[in-house]
């Protein structure tokens, strides 16, 4: 199968490439190989199209994102973290706070959640109010 695209949706492209094959690969040791390939696919398919945004190195014989079009693309990932940051964490002490009361409660599947969302709205309520400020980490010695 052939796919054309144009100048415009080569460059989105390239975002969605950069964004997902970060996502998917960027805190492990070892890539997932079928990302990385077809990361590096695109990019050669970029570079091939005379994209501005990719270089091509002949000594590694590889197509690489210029330092301008990374930054601009991890831009997007960084607000993506930033907003998953406050979901997750309020998530993660919403369920460690229904955990540490499971023992006397006696809850079904659904008044569990429910209790969770409250934990959850507590927190998040909180973090929109007062960001990080008046969290505190106690330390048992």
């Amino acid at each position: 199968m052939k796919i054309n695209f144009t100048k415009k949706q080569m460059k989105d492209l390239l975002t969605l490439v950069e964004a997902g094959n970060w996502v998917i690969n960027s805190f492990r040791d070892e890539p997932i190989e079928q990302y990385e390939d077809l990361y590096n696919y695109i990019l050669n398919a970029a570079h091939q199209m005379n994209m501005p945004e990719v270089v091509y190195d002949k000594e590694s014989d590889q197509a690489y994102l210029t330092h301008d079009a990374e930054e601009e693309i991890h831009e997007f990932i960084s607000e993506y973290d930033d907003y998953t940051f406050w979901d997750e964490l309020a998530l993660n002490l919403a369920k460690r706070d229904y955990a540490n009361e499971m023992n006397v409660r006696n809850d079904t599947r659904e008044e569990a959640f429910l209790r969770i969302i409250e934990f959850e709205e507590k927190y998040a309520e909180e973090f929109y109010k007062n960001g990080l400020k008046n969290l505190v980490i106690k330390s048992k010695k």
